[in-house]
């Protein structure tokens, strides 16, 4: 007995009497049961049952194709995505691998000579006493050392002082807001900015050097002029001042001064008065200044 087989599939047919309608039970073709398996007789016509459980197999490649077509560009664009990340990674490792640049490094005293324009942080011993309570008249010789070391002529044009306490002291250590500043101005300089001007139009000079403290921490700032631009007086003398807590412990400031726990101040030279200090509350509440060298008040009544 031959072996019948669908003339669609090649699949094995099951038995069946003649005259029966055989169905493969894999491609679902219909087969007239006598002819079944037999290449003599010519192929009969099929129909294709949409009803049975199989699929052909141009309906597999195409759904194949279809998934394919989803599947290739979703991998696709993984791939550029992953690459994409691995490269921004790899750019960020090599940026925190950049070393960070060293912080500027401290001047001291002996490296004054020709600083440029600008602040700069110094290293140098703190005045006697330290910064937490410092007597600005007192610690004056401190920063005239540091201001002859950069120009061996400096001179003392002024002193500015933020957050001064009624005891005549300042906290530049712990007190964020209080500071102290020294102003110098070198003779020879001035007169070197003098000599530019009647060569060239626009000279500059160094021609000050101010000495500050804020927060525990020195700075020197380098006081540069343009010629035309400085000023004509000679310099001032040396001052003669009393400390400043001997200054507020006088009758005629400590009459005066308002009851506040701060003060800002400054000292300057006038010409026909000598070094005198200005007060002022952190209000901006002005005061009558106060001669430096005796504590009188102006109108000056103790002026000898």
């Amino acid at each position: 007995m031959r072996a019948r087989r669908c003339q669609g599939c090649a699949a094995p047919l099951p038995d069946g009497a003649p005259g029966a309608v055989l169905r493969c039970p894999f491609c679902g073709l219909v087969h007239d049961a006598a002819g079944a398996g037999t290449p003599e007789v010519p192929v009969p016509a099929v129909t294709i049952d949409h009803r049975g459980g199989g699929m052909p197999r141009w309906a597999l490649v195409f759904i194949g194709l279809i998934v394919a077509s989803a599947v290739v560009p979703t991998v696709a664009g993984l791939v550029i995505g992953w690459r994409a990340i691995d490269s921004s990674s790899e750019r960020l490792r090599s940026l925190a691998a950049v070393p960070t640049p060293p912080a500027p490094v401290a001047l001291t005293p002996d490296r004054l000579k020709g600083v440029p324009r600008g602040y700069h942080a110094l290293e140098v011993t703190p005045p006697t006493g330290g910064y937490g309570s410092l007597d600005p008249v007192g610690a004056l010789p401190w920063a005239l050392a540091i201001a002859q070391a950069w120009e061996a002529d400096a001179r003392l044009e002024r002193i500015d002082v933020s957050r001064l306490r009624p005891d005549g002291t300042v906290n530049v250590q712990d007190d964020g807001d209080a500071s102290l500043t020294y102003r110098f101005r070198s003779p020879s300089k001035v007169e070197a900015l003098r000599a530019q001007a009647r060569l060239q139009a626009g000279a500059e000079e160094g021609v000050g050097l101010w000495v500050r403290v804020k927060e525990g921490k020195p700075q020197v700032y380098a006081d540069f002029s343009r010629a035309g631009g400085g000023r004509d007086e000679g310099p001032a003398p040396h001052p003669s001042a009393l400390s400043l807590p001997d200054l507020f412990a006088g009758p005629g400031v400590r009459a005066m001064r308002a009851d506040v726990p701060f003060f800002n101040a400054y000292m300057i030279h006038l010409a026909d008065e000598g070094w005198v200090w200005y007060l002022s509350t952190l209000a901006n509440e002005s005061m009558p200044r106060v001669r430096a060298r005796d504590g009188a008040v102006w109108p000056y009544r103790r002026s000898k």
